[in-house]
Parts: structure tokens; sequence; C-alpha cells
């Protein structure tokens, strides 16, 4: 009789576990679903933070390509000016060789 006492005291207690399982469950995933939300709080807050940053380097971005595009404009502009100068020089060498040539010979 002690056996049995003992069996029917062991499926009583399995009873109450699988009866107070829910209940067990449902306190161990409320500390999940805490942990959960503050992890998705964060990750807002770092997608915020995130999307202000790509927006900042869009516009970088933008502002340092115009500047790239304004510098080409004057590096053309300084070539124009470096051929015009080139050209002139070949000119005054042309005529200093012309005014060397008739200088006497000594």
């Amino acid at each position: 009789m002690a056996d049995t006492d003992t069996i029917e005291k062991r499926v009583d207690d399995l009873e109450q576990m699988v009866a107070r399982l829910p209940e067990d469950l449902d306190a161990r995933f409320a500390g999940v679903d805490v942990k959960l939300a503050s992890i998705r709080e964060v990750l807002a807050l770092h997608t915020t933070r995130f999307t202000k940053l790509e927006s900042r380097l869009a516009e970088i971005d933008r502002k340092m390509d115009a500047r790239f595009e304004k510098m080409d404009a004057r590096f053309e502009k300084m070539d124009a000016r470096f051929e015009k100068l080139d050209a002139r020089f070949e000119r005054m060498d042309a005529r200093f060789d012309e005014i060397l040539g008739r200088l006497p010979k000594p």
C-alpha cells in the first residue's frame, strides 16, 4: 500500500506540475517579453539614428559632387589659360630666336 500511495503522490505531483505549467511558462515568457520590448526600443532608436546619418551622408555626397563639378570647371578654365600661355611663350621663343638670329655672330 505504501507503494501505491507513493505512486499516487507522484502522479498527483505530476498533475499539479502540468496544471501549473501554463502559469510558469507565462511568468518566464513575461520576462522574455520585457527584454524583447527593450531590444525593440533600442533597435528603433538605432534605426532612427542610422536613417538620420544616411540622410546626412547623402547630403554631404551631393555637396561634394557639386564642389567637384565646380573644381572640374575651374581646372578646365585653367587648362585653357595654360594652353594660351604656352602658345604665347612659343611665339615669344620664336621671336627671340629671330632676334638672336639677326645679331652678329662673335
